[in-house]
């Protein structure tokens, strides 16, 4: 994307100090570091939120983020990290490219990054927990669904060989319940 500062720097059109690099990510130190040591972690493609980007992506990205953490506690003698994810513009996110903050922490450094729980009504939490639940039915289908689409070999049972070779009808117009939809809503 031309305008995005991370796209930038992927193409070497912003200096910047590389910590980390392979096909799929890049990761550096932040130009306005919360600590010492505060490193960018990002993906090489343009991605906006977290839901676009890849699982398998997702999977890397989470397993550099630890070993930059342990590289951190190592090298900087820290006492914690925070691996933070701003997720859309409502959760703080700036950059509308898919990042991980890895922010070093030691006692008393004076970061606050707490809050304050909310008081929230049993009815607006049932709710929430309602909705929440109808939407998560299908993660566990659309999971082995991915797997099975990048090769993975998970057990078949014969009920679901048979509801495998189902024809299904593909929808025409997008629904604006669909997770497609809602996540396009949710693009910085």
């Amino acid at each position: 994307m031309a305008d995005c500062e991370f796209c930038s720097i992927v193409h070497g059109d912003f200096d910047s100090e590389e910590i980390y690099s392979d096909d799929k990510l890049l990761a550096v130190m932040h130009l306005k570091p919360a600590a010492a040591g505060h490193i960018l972690l990002f993906t090489k493609e343009h991605h906006s939120i977290l839901e676009q980007v890849p699982d398998d992506i997702v999977g890397h990205a989470f397993s550099v983020a630890n070993k930059i953490s342990s590289a951190i506690f190592e090298s900087l003698g820290v006492q914690g990290t925070n691996i933070i994810v701003e997720n859309g513009t409502a959760a703080g996110q700036q950059i509308p490219h898919f990042s991980m903050h890895i922010v070093p922490r030691t006692e008393n450094d004076g970061l606050k990054l707490d809050w304050k729980p909310k008081h929230v009504s049993d009815d607006d939490n049932d709710v929430a927990l309602f909705q929440l639940k109808h939407e998560a039915e299908g993660i566990s289908a659309s999971i082995h669904t991915a797997h099975e689409a990048h090769g993975g070999h998970a057990e078949h049972s014969e009920q679901h060989d048979q509801a495998e070779h189902k024809p299904q009808a593909v929808p025409k117009v997008l629904d604006k319940n669909d997770y497609r939809m809602k996540q396009v809503r949710r693009i910085p």
